[in-house]
């Protein structure tokens, strides 16, 4: 089996190996990120050429919901465009970006290690192109160390690469003694982490599947608890909505049924087999059998749906305190059972654990400089605390109504903060990290 081998001493930042991947596949599936690209006088500079590293953990392949990934006797990660459904789940889990996202296809490719030629004794094309040796191809050792390496994380995922650090003398900063603290300083405050791939506009869709799925869950909870009266026909109806909604951000929607091929060991197939079980068992419970058994089947489907969901974006959330968040799903679907079923200590439980979990995290935000949306954080407060209470002490006649209505708006704006705030580490935001660590300890 082989592996990447990558001399930081020899890379001077041609994109040779660029070329020679796009000439071979026709799209580019290598990058050669900088580190240090600003050239600041504190801090070594050096070039990362990276595509996919093959992963021996790959994240891609135990992740991928429709199973489009396998690994070649070469070892090489290989994805099938033809299995794709072009959910972009992988692109979430890679931290080297490898995948890409094919916006006219649909679909996702990426670096297949030219398994062909690897098959025939013959070098992958990277490293044909490369003409300062910087990039070539060795045995993989039995023991594969985790590397420290600025700019470049391990992940746990066994990464298929073995870099060779700078030399001390390529290492030391020529100006290191001449760069004022003030101009440090400064460097600091101008210098802005790389955008997210993840958007709420990109994902609103999903943001709002999310937040039908939780209100559905909760309302059929509710409704075998205390017999809190549902309208089959809305309920049919969100339910029909939110599976529509499933599958708009999918490139390849009329492949939607592949997402549930991988149960063990993907929570996007989980995600997607729950929820689906939970709406065949909750439309079976209201129409024909109103069984205590099926009501429980399926709302404890519909409780591991929401866990799942939750379980989706755990990659996707570095910035963060904890490892709850007030918008998770479980959590909210909890809350809103408790509202409807009128257990209001319970609730108040609830808005409590909710309201401190988002306050600390606008508290982490603000001390690690992370943005904040204070217009959403400001409504978030005023209808989930300011506007019940009043009600509340009002004692209105519209009083659970109310409630319900205030708090549903808050969980829809924390729902999209929470999609706001969602990232994922690449090549260029673990450069970012790094220079930042590197210059606070300067």
């Amino acid at each position: 089996m082989l592996r990447f081998l990558l001399d930081l001493n020899k890379c001077v930042g041609c994109e040779a190996c660029v070329v020679a991947c796009f000439n071979e596949n026709k799209l580019v599936l290598r990058n050669v990120n900088v580190y240090n690209e600003f050239q600041h006088p504190l801090l070594s500079t050096f070039r990362l050429s990276l595509s996919c590293n093959h992963c021996l953990e790959s994240p891609c392949l135990k992740n991928c919901p429709a199973n489009a990934y396998s690994r070649s006797e070469t070892g090489a990660v290989l994805h099938s465009a033809e299995k794709c459904i072009g959910c972009k789940f992988c692109t979430w889990q890679c931290p080297y970006d490898a995948p890409k996202y094919q916006e006219n296809m649909g679909t996702v490719a990426k670096c297949t290690f030219c398994n062909e030629k690897l098959l025939q004794n013959e070098k992958p094309a990277c490293v044909l192109g490369c003409p300062t040796g910087a990039l070539s191809v060795e045995e993989k050792k039995t023991n594969i160390s985790p590397q420290k390496i600025n700019g470049f994380t391990e992940k746990n995922t066994v990464p298929l690469i073995r870099i060779i650090p700078l030399r001390e003398e390529n290492s030391t900063p020529i100006l290191q003694n001449t760069f004022l603290e003030d101009e440090k300083t400064l460097f600091n405050e101008t210098f802005e982490s790389p955008k997210s791939k993840i958007s709420l506009k990109k994902e609103f869709p999903l943001t709002i599947f999310t937040f039908l799925a939780t209100i559905l869950v909760s309302t059929f909870l509710a409704s075998a608890i205390s017999g809190f009266e549902v309208n089959i026909f809305a309920f049919a109806g969100a339910g029909i909505l939110a599976t529509i909604l499933s599958t708009l951000h999918l490139g390849k929607p009329l492949r939607a049924f592949r997402a549930i091929f991988n149960l063990k060991n993907s929570w996007l197939s989980r995600e997607i087999f729950f929820f689906g079980g939970f709406l065949f068992g909750a439309i079976l419970y209201f129409l024909f059998f109103k069984f205590q058994f099926l009501a429980w089947l399926t709302g404890l489907s519909g409780l591991i749906a929401m866990f799942s969901i939750d379980m989706v974006y755990q990659v996707a959330r570095p910035k963060k305190p904890t490892d709850m968040h007030s918008a998770d799903t479980l959590l909210t679907s909890l809350c809103l059972t408790s509202l409807f079923i009128e257990k209001y200590y319970i609730f108040l439980g609830f808005v409590l654990v909710k309201s401190f979990l988002y306050l600390y995290r606008k508290f982490y935000f603000h001390q690690h400089k992370f943005s904040i949306n204070y217009i959403f954080s400001i409504l978030r407060i005023l209808f989930l605390l300011f506007i019940p209470a009043i009600l509340f002490l009002s004692k209105t006649s519209i009083l659970f109504w109310g409630i319900t209505f205030c708090i549903l708006i808050s969980e829809f704006i924390d729902r999209c903060e929470f999609y706001s705030d969602l990232d994922v580490i690449t090549p260029k935001k673990q450069i970012f990290h790094d220079i930042f660590f590197e210059l606070k300890e300067n």
